[in-house]
């Protein structure tokens, strides 16, 4: 019986010996797979630190670097570590580092890193054709695009503004930089406008807030009279079914930048740094900034708009950039601008009217510009080049979409000096100097070649039917690279038309004699 007894006993002892093997196993096995973690996150630790040392090395090189970055380190905090880059010019290039530890071992890429060019300065103002200005009033349906001042006012007033970063190349940061005259860090972004009148306001921490506006908008082109062509305090381009998602309301919850509102007169500065970093980055779409009164009541107070005949007082964005090695941003002003007209008006010069017509419908009109392009270097290769145009105005307006299409110009013209009165002196639709004939009427052009016109607001094309102001672009990169590639006498510049398909809209864009500021350019962006 006793023997019986210990037969349980024994049986119980051996499965808590068992057990407790089992489980000693376990935490070694566990305690082994922890260290093996540690050591591979001190590995991936090291080759960030890598990273990092290659991306500072490949700085340092700048852009007259002539081998690849390599940088090593075998006692970084008892990890070690090896980084270069996988090119030894150009950019962007790609950067490789290996961590070490412990015989852990992790290797990490980080690729397109552009090599920056020293810190410049840039300018940027909405001269009519760098952006758009305008304010709302809440008491009437009223555009004021045109209007020499931006009106604020609490409960009133609130103006509406937006820069064009289109000529920045792609990769361009904003940075802050060290100003050593004032010994202080100073923004890499700096949105001014120019107080010039004020009027009395009320008490408490008064300030000038600006919220990033929610979609597209159009400036218009009224001065508070006439039928809204632009943003109104209901609609964002005076289209009654067009309306801001409330009233006066078409901006984000939350402010981009804050400044005092001091009721002085002189310049008002905002740090816009994060949001145009945001915008060039492509983070959020950049539809411009809503200034608006806050901290208590500010009675009617005006800045300088973009229509105002004192350039220097114009509202400007300051930036501080550093682009990529190789890139350059030009925005080149039109050289040569006319329009051509069909039937009774066919031998006439239009080379210097203020506005140039596009239409299908009898008479037919197209557009003819050209650019300088000599002022980019020879051997660059071409990024992007859009042609801006600006539409003042769309008369015997259909409810269909518009569609333009711009053409490479095979043969020389003179732009002429003419109003459609006078003996022509330059291109009409019979002729290319008002003498020797077109080797095709209305223009020679290679009609295989055609680039689609999109409403630079929206990015749409063609454009949409309720279109009846705003900028509109074109595509011409390829163009822009041959004239480049072939020289001066190989740019003819290029011819706009609409197709046969279109309708009787008449769409009138501003020349380079117009006295608005939004004559025809072209925004190059090389490498």
């Amino acid at each position: 019986m006793k023997g019986f007894t210990l037969v349980p006993v024994v049986l119980a002892m051996s499965i808590v010996a068992v057990v407790a093997f089992l489980l000693n196993r376990d935490n070694g096995l566990n305690a082994r797979m922890i260290t093996q973690h540690a050591d591979m996150e001190r590995a991936r630790l090291a080759a960030q630190a890598g990273l990092q040392a290659a991306n500072f090395a490949l700085q340092a090189a700048g852009c007259n670097r002539t081998a690849a970055a390599s940088v090593s380190n075998p006692a970084f905090s008892g990890a070690s570590y090896s980084a270069y880059s996988d090119t030894a010019t150009g950019s962007p290039t790609n950067l490789v580092a290996t961590g070490t530890y412990k015989g852990a071992s992790v290797t990490l890429t980080r690729t397109g890193v552009h090599v920056y060019q020293p810190r410049t300065t840039r300018v940027i103002q909405p001269d009519g054709s760098a952006g758009q200005d305008t304010f709302l009033d809440w008491s009437q349906e009223r555009n004021f695009g045109r209007d020499t001042r931006l009106r604020l006012q609490s409960g009133r007033y609130a103006p509406l503004l937006k820069m064009a970063l289109s000529a920045l190349p792609a990769g361009t940061r904003v940075i802050p930089w060290y100003d050593s005259a004032n010994m202080k860090l100073q923004p890499g972004a700096v949105l001014s406008l120019y107080q010039y009148d004020i009027a009395s306001s009320g008490t408490g921490t008064l300030r000038l807030d600006l919220y990033p506006v929610s979609r597209s908008w159009l400036a218009g082109t009224k001065t508070g009279g006439g039928t809204p062509d632009g943003a109104t305090w209901l609609t964002y381009d005076g289209v009654i079914a067009n309306t801001w998602p409330a009233p006066g309301m078409g901006y984000g919850p939350t402010a981009l930048a804050s400044t005092p509102y001091t009721g002085a007169i002189g310049w008002v500065d905002w740090d816009l740094t994060n949001a145009v970093a945001a915008w060039l980055n492509g983070v959020h779409p950049n539809h411009g900034v809503w200034v608006v009164a806050g901290g208590g009541t500010i009675g009617n107070t005006a800045y300088v708009s973009n229509n105002d005949s004192n350039a220097s007082l114009r509202p400007k964005l300051t930036l501080s950039v550093q682009q990529p090695c190789g890139t350059g941003g030009l925005t080149i002003a039109v050289g040569a601008d006319a329009h051509l007209k069909s039937g009774s008006d066919d031998t006439r010069n239009f080379g210097a009217a203020a506005a140039m017509d596009v239409n299908y419908a009898s008479p037919e009109r197209r557009i003819l510009t050209r650019f300088d392009v000599t002022a980019i270097p020879a051997g660059t290769v071409i990024n992007s080049a859009i042609l801006r145009v600006y539409c003042r105005s769309v008369t015997s307006a259909t409810t269909n979409p518009k569609t333009l299409n711009a053409f490479f110009v095979m043969e020389s013209w003179v732009e002429g000096t003419m109003t459609g009165t006078g003996t022509a002196n330059g291109a009409t639709w019979r002729t290319r100097n008002g003498s020797t004939s077109w080797s095709s009427l209305g223009g020679h052009y290679y009609a295989d070649w055609a680039v689609p016109g999109k409403e630079e607001a929206s990015g749409l094309s063609p454009l949409p039917a309720g279109f009846a102001q705003g900028w509109v672009t074109f595509d011409i990169t390829a163009a822009v690279q041959y004239w480049l590639d072939n020289g001066p006498s190989s740019n003819n510049g290029m011819l706009i038309r609409m197709p046969t398909t279109s309708a009787s809209d008449i769409l009138q864009f501003d020349s380079r004699e117009s006295v608005s500021g939004t004559a025809p350019q072209l925004v190059v962006v090389y490498q």
